[in-house]
């Protein structure tokens, strides 16, 4: 069975639209002329380029945005104390005016769970600064990697609504929301698709690896703990958190005698439960 960057490269080999072109060979990596590049991008450098060129061929090809409206590797001027860095966005995806749709920052597969702390960094801050100065407008930070969960490689992306969250903390405080969960066409609104048993394209998964299931388990801790803390910080109501050792975790969050929050992880299984209680 072919791994998912043999897929992506005899994909982009077969497009008669070349917008992307890997050779995992000779590690190099190629793309249109009318996509504007602020770098050249020549050296297949690790899994991040294969899925940096799955999603430059999807947009153009399937998705169906112009190729001059993509730009790759922009550079923005970050003042850090007494010194500045110069980060760079992967791709940008610009309406007719020039405004960036999708602000993306793509990763390998294997570091999309891991790196998910630097979407503070990575997006947040560098839209914040396209905004500030280009004078321009941004519309959605888009993390992404492609991923091969059972025969095909797909999209895997968290969305966010950059003009309801304009900081990460913003974003944080209503519990990580991705409002959807593949790239829209033709500049349309994201949206989440439901699995359905069967369905051909939107069939219910049945791999999960180790890494999907521990983001589960943060990205569920996050939420019930974002709630819990707006409940105490809105209507004054305590709330308390244990731990137990390495492999379980179990968070009880106490908000006035009525509702009792309970998260446990473990390596094979989550499970959370809101469980009412009597006074």
């Amino acid at each position: 069975m072919k791994n998912w960057k043999e897929i992506v490269e005899h994909k982009l080999e077969r497009q008669k639209n070349n917008i992307a072109h890997v050779n995992l060979e000779k590690e190099t990596v190629t793309y249109s002329e009318k996509i504007k590049h602020n770098r050249a991008l020549k050296s297949l450098t690790g899994d991040e380029e294969v899925a940096r060129a799955f999603l430059i061929d999807r947009l153009v090809n399937e998705l169906h945005y112009k190729p001059e409206n993509l730009e790759t590797e922009k550079e923005y001027t970050i003042k850090g104390g007494h010194s500045k860095i110069s980060p760079r966005v992967d791709v940008l995806v610009k309406d007719e005016e020039g405004n960036p749709f999708f602000f993306i920052e793509v990763k390998a597969p294997n570091k999309f769970e891991a790196d998910k702390s630097e979407i503070e960094g990575q997006l947040f801050a560098l839209a914040q600064t396209e905004e500030r100065d280009f004078k321009t407008k941004v519309r959605y930070l888009v993390y992404y990697t492609a991923e091969m969960p059972e025969d095909e490689v797909v999209d895997r992306v968290i969305i966010i609504d950059f003009d309801k969250y304009k900081t990460y903390t913003d974003w944080e405080n209503d519990g990580f929301i991705s409002i959807g969960t593949e790239l829209t066409a033709g500049y349309g609104e994201p949206k989440k698709q439901p699995l359905i048993k069967g369905h051909e394209k939107h069939d219910l998964r049945v791999r999960i690896n180790r890494d999907e299931i521990a983001g589960l388990g943060r990205n569920l801790h996050n939420v019930l703990w974002g709630a819990a803390a707006r409940m105490t910080a809105k209507y004054s109501i305590p709330w308390s958190i244990s731990f137990l050792p390495k492999s379980k975790m179990n968070m009880r969050k106490k908000m006035g005698k009525n509702t009792i929050f309970r998260f446990i992880n473990t390596d094979t299984m989550l499970k959370a439960s809101i469980k009412s209680t009597t006074a």
